[in-house]
């Protein structure tokens, strides 16, 4: 939930219903149970054999609860949208999960049909209610710019060296070499230890020297290009880390500043109520002593 919403929560007793734990709870095993509906209607064997067994439709059951799921999760949506106004279409997740909910409203109409596929997106919504799923796929996103680049790296060595494959071998292996797009499927199969003992034993009977094209290929493609993948996520997940920690810290340090404050507040107060008091007790000593020297002044 973003900056924003969580002050409006404090407002609306509405936010607070639909950010309280019970109902975000109860739609992630809701999702859950979708999920489970998805996989068990791809078993016609077994569904078959519980109507049988149980004489019920349990596909009609289980497309009423996917129905259900999908109630729900539009009303939580109308919700969600009437209770934050504009501020909802702020947050990157809200958008998300109102793409995938009205994906799956439009797959109910016949005219959209095949938009029905879309319904197993519903379990993407995990990504929005588990924090810890949200942190992983925020940082894959935020990475998605270092591996676009990496892989337009990949795809300038594989055109480099399928050009290099063809004009080597490309006249009696046509098959691993004879067009561009086959030496960069078959090189990218070697990167990818699909195929690299069978590239190779087919190309070494008439090119003894072909390791001295695959190995160094080989090596750039998967211990150098590929490993930056796993470098730039790892880089981005530092990086986040390093900035909760860094929050953290500054609201630690804005709250020790505030109780400061309120110490030296208090502390103030103290010594303006102290003050106060001292001048009341000089008060009334000035006040008794006045009361002697007219009570003297009577009596001469």
């Amino acid at each position: 939930m973003s900056e924003t919403q969580s002050s409006s929560a404090d407002k609306s007793p509405l936010i607070a219903i639909l950010e309280a734990p019970v109902v975000t709870g109860l739609l992630t095993w809701l999702i859950i149970g979708n999920a489970f509906t998805f996989g068990l209607l791809t078993y016609s064997s077994f569904v078959v054999a519980m109507n049988a067994k149980f004489g019920i439709q349990l596909e009609v059951w289980l497309g009423a609860f996917d129905n259900l799921v999908l109630i729900l999760f539009t009303i939580e949506l109308v919700a969600r949208i009437g209770a934050y106004g504009r501020v909802f279409f702020k947050d990157g997740w809200n958008v998300f999960d109102a793409v995938i909910v009205l994906a799956s409203l439009l797959g109910q109409s016949p005219m959209f049909t095949v938009l029905r596929i879309f319904r197993v997106l519903r379990l993407m919504r995990l990504l929005h209610q588990i924090k810890s799923l949200r942190m992983i796929s925020s940082i894959i996103f935020k990475s998605l710019t270092g591996c676009v680049s990496i892989s337009f790296l990949m795809l300038v060595i594989l055109f480099i060296f399928a050009l290099a494959g063809h004009a080597l071998f490309g006249a009696t292996h046509p098959d691993l070499f004879g067009e561009l797009h086959t030496g960069m499927y078959t090189l990218f199969s070697v990167a990818a230890l699909y195929d690299l003992e069978g590239v190779a034993s087919a190309l070494v009977k008439d090119y003894p020297y072909v390791y001295f094209f695959l190995l160094p290929y080989f090596l750039i493609m998967s211990y150098v290009v590929l490993n930056f993948f796993g470098g730039i996520i790892i880089y981005y997940l530092y990086e986040f880390s390093f900035e909760e920690v860094k929050t953290g810290k500054i609201s630690r340090d804005e709250s020790v500043q505030s109780a400061e404050s309120e110490s030296v507040v208090e502390q103030v107060q103290e010594a303006s109520t102290s003050a106060s008091v001292d001048q009341y007790q000089t008060l009334m000593q000035e006040l008794s002593r006045l009361r002697t020297e007219v009570q003297e002044l009577k009596r001469n």
